[in-house]
């Protein structure tokens, strides 16, 4: 693969085969993911039955270079398009105010093979909606989990960025315990530590749907979140990490809407022929393309959302209530659009 000894991963810092961490930071994520459990020593990692691949891409400092991370994540990226390892998931607990495009588009080659990308949201309190947006958090891309940090309290942590937009689940980063080097433990907290939480459950998650696309366990992890008054308006799913629901949800249809439950993000429903699909909407915009079914479409918002729905091309249009509302309606069933009290339908 180009990158001789890389038994043991690799360092895109100085460009060897020696990863071992300089600070006390990646250890501390990596026993946050995937410590051993049940041996009387220290901690359990969240998936404590998983292989992670050290990639190392800060030096003795604290900065980094745009080439060691695209690196870094460009290797992700071959290792499993070019020689089939299983790759499921980087952690990202790292990131800057800066957006770089070819950051982005190693990011969604990655995507594209099936790795998703956990990034931490930040550490500055900022809103990564506006102008300081945060990166590689804040792209746009279908391949990546922004997380934020809660407390104990399931309070947003006051230092975390957070984004209704831009930052999809909150997850623990207030005093976290885990490992560090010389086999000492240490009690840390950040966006840094919240990521991890997120990058185990996605390993367990895979574990537990063997062939799921990432798309399907990014859904599973968004779906099962437990939503919280705290995180309403902070984060897209305003919800938390839940691993235990995550790995035991039974995705059914999910890839095809059936019955799906969906916070944050945009779903598109296209080209649906089949029976009612429901569809159960925290904070997020349904994309109508081009339906044909016979028999109907239930579009249903949750206690606590709007329903926004947009229909998209020449060719959308649906009818809800027995009123028209394209000319170029191609259903013969109906569509039922559901809102909540207090919380409007836009069409």
């Amino acid at each position: 693969n180009g990158f001789i000894d890389d038994v043991r991963g690799w360092d895109f810092a100085d460009g060897d085969n020696d990863p071992m961490d300089e600070d006390i930071h990646g250890t501390h994520v990596a026993g946050t993911i995937g410590a051993v459990a049940n041996n009387g020593i220290g901690i359990a990692g969240v998936a404590w039955d998983v292989q992670i691949l050290p990639l190392k891409i800060f030096g003795g400092g604290p900065t980094t270079t745009l080439q060691a991370a695209i690196g870094a994540l460009d290797y992700l990226a071959r290792l499993r398009r070019d020689f089939g390892v299983n790759v499921v998931a980087s952690n990202n607990s790292w990131g800057g105010y800066f957006y770089s495009q070819a950051l982005k588009d190693v990011i969604d080659a990655c995507g594209d093979v099936g790795i998703l990308t956990i990034a931490a949201a930040g550490n500055d309190g900022n809103n990564n909606d506006g102008r300081m947006a945060a990166y590689p958090a804040s792209y746009d891309s279908p391949s990546i989990i922004a997380v934020a940090a809660t407390d104990r309290f399931d309070e947003l942590a006051g230092f975390s960025n957070y984004g209704a937009r831009s930052v999809d689940v909150g997850a623990p980063g207030v005093g976290i315990l885990s490992t560090v080097p010389g086999g000492e433990y240490a009690v840390l907290e950040g966006t840094s530590m919240a990521a991890p939480h997120v990058a185990g459950a996605v390993a367990l998650v895979a574990a537990a749907n063997p062939g799921a696309s990432a798309a399907t366990i990014r859904q599973i992890i968004l779906a099962t979140a437990t939503p919280l008054p705290s995180l309403r308006g902070m984060v897209a799913t305003s919800a938390r990490l839940d691993i235990g629901t995550a790995v035991t949800f039974n995705p059914g249809g999910i890839d095809g809407i059936d019955g799906m439950v969906v916070r944050g993000g945009i779903i598109t429903v296209e080209g649906v022929w089949d029976d009612i699909d429901i569809v159960h909407v925290v904070t997020t915009e349904i994309r109508v393309e081009n339906l044909h079914t016979a028999t109907g479409l239930r579009l249903e918002s949750a206690s606590d959302a709007s329903l926004v729905i947009k229909l998209n091309g020449p060719n959308a249009g649906f009818t809800a209530g027995g009123y028209g509302l394209d000319s170029t309606t191609r259903v013969g069933g109906s569509v039922q659009v559901i809102g909540q009290p207090n919380f409007p339908v836009v069409i």
